[in-house]
């Protein structure tokens, strides 16, 4: 106490203003800038909930758009007796015909689904690499074992940034599977 009788009148209105009128200040501030800090980050946390849960619901109406597509191919019984005949012996322009109707058709419904493509080990079925591809049972492609991982009724992947992919096996009964056919149908969306 002794050291601040003896300073100066100067030093002393300084102490006393750095005391009662800094110090304040400070503290308001320092309370201020926790309070919206506090405010900001909620608000953050409150859009980032929002933003996820339109996203959700964007992404199960564009799964469920995926799905009734699957669906809608795979209760077609003519698409199904075109993708099981033999082909040996009898022309294909009826399937080409067929499918090429059906595909633009679904294309017009859904314009995000870039390409429906058929995998079959229908050695008849003619290959065209647009809409029909052969399966070889030997060399079967990664996406066959995690779509039969997945129970085969719809596997989802992302293929690279701009691309999903979904698969569908369209085997129908235990018949089939002993016999070997295989389907994969395959969605190919380019998200913008």
């Amino acid at each position: 106490m002794r050291w601040f009788r003896k300073q100066s009148i100067q030093t002393k209105l300084i102490f006393f203003y750095t005391v009662l009128g800094l110090l304040p200040m400070l503290l308001i501030a320092i309370y201020t800038y926790a309070n919206t800090r506090s405010l900001l980050l909620d608000g953050l946390y409150e859009d980032l909930s929002t933003q996820l849960e339109q996203t959700r619901r964007s992404l199960e109406e564009k799964i469920g758009d995926y799905y009734a597509v699957s669906n809608i191919l795979y209760m077609d019984d003519t698409l199904y007796n075109y993708l099981t005949a033999d082909y040996s012996q009898t022309g294909y322009e009826d399937l080409y015909g067929y499918v090429d109707g059906l595909c633009t058709n679904i294309n017009t419904l859904y314009p995000d689904i870039n390409r429906i493509s058929f995998y079959s080990s229908n050695g008849t079925l003619p290959r065209d690499d647009y809409y029909f591809y052969l399966l070889d049972r030997d060399n079967l492609p990664d996406w066959y074992a995690k779509t039969s991982r997945a129970g085969g009724i719809l596997y989802m992947e992302s293929e690279d940034a701009e691309t999903v992919s979904f698969t569908r096996m369209m085997k129908r009964s235990l018949e089939e599977r002993a016999k070997g056919f295989w389907r994969k149908i395959q969605y190919l969306q380019y998200f913008e």
